[in-house]
Parts: C-alpha cells; sequence; structure tokens
C-alpha cells in the first residue's frame, strides 16, 4: 500500500513538475520569442506606401549593420543638401519594423540630415531569434552609428540617435555607453523590463501572475544569453550626458507615461525635455495625431540644445 502510494506520489509531482516547466518555457518564450510583424503588415497597419509618402527617396541603399555574428537589414538616405551635415539613426518599436519609424524621417531629412533605419534583431527582415529589448540592442544602435559615420564620413557629435518604444529604450541605452553623440530622442519609452513584463502580464491575465513571473523571466535570460534585471533605463540614464529628448503621451495605456517621467527625473543632465502630449494619441501615436506640433516639439529641442544641427 504504501509502495503504491509513494509511486502515485512521484507521479503527480513528475507531472506537475514537466507542467510547471512548460508554463515556465512558454512565458519565457511570450518574453523574448514574440511574434513580430512583416514589412508588409506593418505597411497595412499604418497605411503606409513607401519613404516617398514622407518625403524621402523611394529607393533607399539597402545597408547591413553588424551585430555580433550577424547582418541587420536597413535603408541609408543620403540627403541632397550637403549645405548641412547631420545623421540620425532611427530604431523602431516592439514587434514593430523600419516602416514603422519612417514617419520620424521628415523631422531631420528637412534639416539637411542623412538617414539610417534598419530592422533590430528578431525583427523585419533581419535575423535573429530572440529580442533583448536593448540589453544586446544597444550595441546594435552604436554599430549602426559607426556605419552611418562610414557612409557620410560625420563626426559622432553630428549624429543623432532616435527610438520608438522597444527603440527608444534602446536609444537611452545606447547614448548612456557613448557621450560623443549629439543627442538621443525618445518616444514612450519603458524605464525597466521588469515593470514593463509585469504592467503587461497584469493587464493580460491578472494579479495572479504577478508572484510566478521570476521563473520565466530567468528562463528568458538564458535562452537569449542576457541578464533581464541589467534593461533598467531608468537607473541607466543617471549617467546620461548629452541631450535628451523625450515624449509620451498622457493617453498612453500600453506604456504608461510614468515611465517617461521616472526616466526623466533621474537624468541629472540639464539638457533634457520631456514633452507629455495631450492630443489623445495612443501608444507612440503621437507623431501620426499631430505630426505638426510633434515637429515643432523637436525644433525646439535641437535650437536650443543642439546647435550642430542647424
Amino acid at each position: 500500500m504504501k509502495t503504491r502510494i509513494l509511486k502515485w506520489f512521484i507521479f503527480l509531482l513528475s507531472v506537475s513538475l514537466f507542467l510547471f516547466f512548460g508554463v515556465v518555457w512558454y512565458f519565457s518564450g511570450i518574453i523574448v520569442s514574440f511574434k513580430t510583424k512583416t514589412h508588409n503588415e506593418i505597411k497595412e497597419r499604418n497605411k503606409v506606401t513607401g519613404p516617398s509618402q514622407f518625403g524621402l527617396p523611394e529607393n533607399p541603399e539597402d545597408i547591413e549593420v553588424p551585430a555580433d555574428e550577424m547582418k541587420l537589414s536597413g535603408w541609408f538616405f543620403k540627403n541632397p543638401n550637403r549645405n548641412k551635415k547631420c545623421g540620425v539613426v532611427i530604431a523602431h518599436g516592439h514587434a514593430n519594423n523600419r516602416y514603422g519609424v519612417l514617419k520620424y524621417g521628415p523631422a531631420f531629412w528637412k534639416r539637411g540630415c542623412d538617414l539610417l533605419f534598419f530592422d533590430h534583431r528578431h525583427h523585419g527582415t533581419s535575423p535573429g531569434d530572440f529580442g533583448t529589448y536593448g540589453f544586446h540592442e544597444r550595441k546594435d544602435v552604436l554599430s549602426a552609428v559607426d556605419v552611418l559615420k562610414k557612409k557620410t564620413g560625420l563626426e559622432e557629435s553630428r549624429i543623432g540617435i532616435f527610438g520608438e518604444s522597444y527603440g527608444a529604450s534602446t536609444s537611452l541605452l545606447a547614448a548612456v555607453m557613448n557621450d560623443r553623440l549629439a543627442f538621443v530622442g525618445a518616444d514612450s519609452p519603458y524605464m525597466d523590463l521588469e515593470t514593463i513584463v509585469s504592467e503587461k502580464a497584469e493587464a493580460q491575465y491578472g494579479k495572479i501572475m504577478l508572484p510566478i513571473l521570476s521563473p520565466p523571466f530567468w528562463i528568458a535570460g538564458k535562452r537569449a544569453d542576457f541578464d533581464p534585471y541589467q534593461v533598467n533605463v531608468r537607473e541607466a540614464v543617471r549617467n546620461l550626458h548629452i541631450p535628451v529628448f523625450i515624449s509620451h503621451s498622457a493617453q498612453d495605456k500600453y506604456t504608461v507615461p510614468r515611465h517617461s517621467e521616472l526616466i526623466y527625473q533621474n537624468i541629472s543632465y540639464d539638457k533634457k525635455i520631456l514633452h507629455i502630449t495631450n492630443w489623445g494619441a495612443e501608444h507612440a501615436r503621437s507623431m501620426d495625431v499631430n505630426p505638426k506640433e510633434y515637429e515643432k516639439h523637436l525644433d525646439e529641442f535641437i535650437e536650443k540644445y543642439v546647435p550642430t544641427f542647424k
């Protein structure tokens, strides 16, 4: 009798452990092996026909951005205005791709800047099995800066980086690593990975998920070779020493504006601007809703803090 009970106990324990590990593996995959949208899906969702819709050349130069053992795919737009010399690397958001951030191009293109857009690892047409929310991607942004330097001959002091959402937090992390850049712009960033994952888990599955997030978080880190707890933009920006522009919609329910507010508060460098827009925009949609006013915000920031872009 005791032997039978022990066997049943071992069996039930094995099944429970198997199910638990399966659940942990599944949720770790949601974190780092998430489904991304194709170029065509983003074009259709955002009603984008191509670069010319934003006043950019329709056929940009295809370029590659080195990223560890991979080559990320991107575009280089050479500005015909050679009287002004500046460049900007623009990074897209989570599950998105370069088509989704073409809308930011005109704000810099009209100033005579060359532009570089690229698909993050695990996004668009770039390779990669995992996304790490800026841990590895921050190096990719700086690699894109190097590509832009080689294409244009510009010094880093004449190159800015700008990102949206996932790309915004990534750009802020990258800027901490290179204080020679002209500026960093961030639209709708998250302050750290643990908080944004917790908020998404609670919104989708309820508070029941919060106590059991640690194992999937840990496994996600092992699978994608990174430390999730080091993706902490709020703390990293304490070491930021270049001008920073942050914009966030007051109506953003996906990544609430508190993220940007706390990031902004932790930036000790005095050349900084935060705009909490009140235009009814959803997450990372302020530029779509009111492009004229958004570009005005960017122009004021550049005129005040980045005179080399005049």
